[in-house]
């Protein structure tokens, strides 16, 4: 299940290395009984590669908040 509202997040990435900065009001999933606990995010990079198609050429290791239980 997807928490994602949109494109709102959706960043382009201009430089091969950067650091870019992440933030989400995990306050609104906090209070959701659907969302499985602990809170477990994956975060993809892709690649646009036509109108409404993409490929992952990158991803992390799951980020699990074990303090969201």
């Amino acid at each position: 299940m997807t928490f994602s509202d949109g494109r709102a997040g959706e960043v382009t990435v201009k430089c091969k290395q950067d650091t870019l900065t992440l933030s989400y009001p995990m306050s609104a999933l906090r209070q959701n009984a659907m969302l499985k606990r602990p809170i477990t995010c994956y975060f993809y990079l892709h690649r646009n590669t036509a109108p409404g198609r993409s490929t992952v050429i990158a991803k992390t290791d799951p980020v699990i908040f074990q303090e969201c239980q």
